[in-house]
């Protein structure tokens, strides 16, 4: 049996890039420290959502069918190839046409774009660590698919106790 260890990766290491993507290719996964987010700011975030989740605010944002952005009540969605639906609630966010809500401060716009400039990063780590035979099927660099996009989407999940 395979060990399935998923790698540390210190984002300010000069092995960063190469490491980071050997972690996905082996795992699916890795774990980035030193990432530089503020974490006043990620508290600050986590706190604002969970007021608003604790609260009835957020059936004034129920989900758009077409658009698929806002509020998405628990037991919306089950995982594919299950029936039965998730005990999660969530809220979904484009940017720069989605729906923020009111009661929610800028923090969570700033952490989005914080989010979308290392996510840009890690691809561009991936795009350069890709072998050329398979870099030539991109229509363009990866870390150029991310920045300016409409569609990417942060999701904001809120699993609710269980009793």
């Amino acid at each position: 049996m395979n060990d399935f260890n998923v790698k540390t990766i210190n984002y300010k290491s000069d092995n960063a890039p190469y490491d980071f993507v050997e972690s996905l290719k082996n795992t699916g996964f890795a774990i980035l420290r030193n990432h530089g987010l503020d974490n006043d700011l990620i508290n600050s975030v986590y706190s604002e959502w969970a007021s608003f989740f604790n609260s009835n605010k957020k059936f004034d944002y129920l989900f758009d069918i077409e658009k698929q952005d806002g509020y998405f009540p628990i037991k919306s969605e089950n995982a594919k190839g299950y029936s039965s639906k998730d005990l999660k609630e969530f809220y979904h966010i484009y940017l720069p046409w989605g729906r923020v809500p009111k009661e929610i401060s800028d923090k969570t716009i700033q952490i989005r774009n914080d989010l979308i400039n290392i996510g840009s990063i890690l691809l561009g780590w991936v795009n350069d660590n890709t072998p050329e035979d398979i870099k030539t099927n991109f229509s363009m660099p990866l870390n150029q698919m991310i920045k300016g996009s409409q569609s990417n989407l942060l999701r904001v999940l809120h699993y609710p106790p269980v009793e």
